[in-house]
């Protein structure tokens, strides 16, 4: 048996062994033990045993100095230096389907405001919309915000809320496709694990998607910061670029950020802004408004906040238009 061989048939808990020597060299066994169970508690029960290990691979006898020179037997290939791993998240994009998509942003239920969302759900039905795309912060999550809650912080109750939100829609559009992008306020839920019970934050039955029952309902959850893409064009909730919080126009801003045809939510405005480059090409870019409450208690006066929701019509390849509309405190839509 050769000595890769020997190395790829250790038991992991001398593989690991041998991996962290070649990490950490001229450490003490002693330390490496302790490194050891701490990042592989199941693995090395006890200081005693990752030491007997340790020593065992690295060919350093019990009453020796505590140091090593060489590692015994391991893979001359594992002692090339290489880069490591890269831990960079590859984030892929949701190519949307041909169709005509309403768009309801920043619903922020159980604070969602219900004539304008009657008003956005009638055009939608007018123009015969083929799905819905819910663009990001659909749920509020305020009851796990780490944000002090302005009601009582109750998130069985707002879960409930959003259920019930979620049927209305789908009786009123039924059997067509739902998209639901999320924003920072979906954030919130795994932001709370993280914080408050880590162990539970990787369980399958712990997103929103499943205690939303989403799979259930035909609706498609998308993943984290994940973009809606069609050619020259990007669909995104907003909180995903950095550099602006209360922008004069969410579209410019947008539009200056990404340097192509692009909407937002996030910002609860309705505007578009048009540049043209130097060859005379047009970009565009789109600031969708909200449907949620317009004064809210951390911030209720002069927000610069308006309702509002657009309809995306897909053609396919490169043919498609976005109309983008406001709602008047009287539910018209301009």
């Amino acid at each position: 048996m050769n000595q890769n061989q020997n190395y790829k048939k250790r038991v992991p808990s001398s593989r690991a062994a041998v991996d962290a020597l070649q990490r950490f060299p001229n450490t003490s066994i002693r330390s490496l033990s302790r490194y050891l169970c701490a990042t592989k508690p199941g693995m090395f029960d006890s200081l005693q045993y990752a030491r007997s290990i340790l020593r065992l691979v690295s060919g350093v006898r019990a009453n020796g100095s505590g140091k090593y020179n060489n590692i015994s037997g391991v893979d001359p290939e594992a002692r090339k230096a290489k880069i490591p791993d890269t831990l960079r998240i590859k984030r892929d994009v949701f190519d949307l389907l041909p169709g005509r998509y309403g768009i309801m942003a920043d619903v922020h239920a159980p604070f969602h405001e219900p004539r304008p969302m009657d008003s956005a759900m009638e055009w939608f039905r007018d123009e015969k919309v083929t799905g819905l795309i819910f663009n990001g912060d659909f749920q509020d999550c305020e009851a796990i915000s780490y944000f002090g809650a302005t009601s009582p912080r109750n998130f069985l109750v707002e879960v409930e809320n959003v259920a019930d939100l979620i049927g209305y829609i789908q009786k009123s559009f039924p059997g067509i496709p739902i998209i639901w992008q999320q924003g920072n306020h979906e954030d919130r839920l795994d932001a709370y694990y993280r914080r408050h019970s880590p162990q539970l934050a990787d369980l399958p039955s712990s997103g929103l998607g499943e205690i939303l029952g989403l799979d259930a309902r035909g609706i498609t959850l998308l993943d984290r910061k994940q973009r809606i893409a069609l050619p020259n064009f990007t669909m995104m909730h907003g909180h995903e670029m950095k550099g602006g919080y209360s922008p004069v126009s969410s579209s410019r801003w947008a539009l200056l950020k990404a340097k192509h045809c692009i909407s937002v939510a996030h910002f609860h405005q309705t505007n578009e802004t048009t540049i043209s480059d130097i060859n005379h090409k047009m970009l565009t870019a789109w600031g969708i408004g909200c449907l949620c409450d317009l004064e809210p208690d951390y911030n209720p006066y002069a927000n610069g906040w308006c309702w509002g929701a657009a309809i995306i019509n897909n053609e396919g390849g490169d043919n498609w238009e976005i109309s983008n509309k406001r709602i008047l405190s009287n539910g018209r839509l301009v």
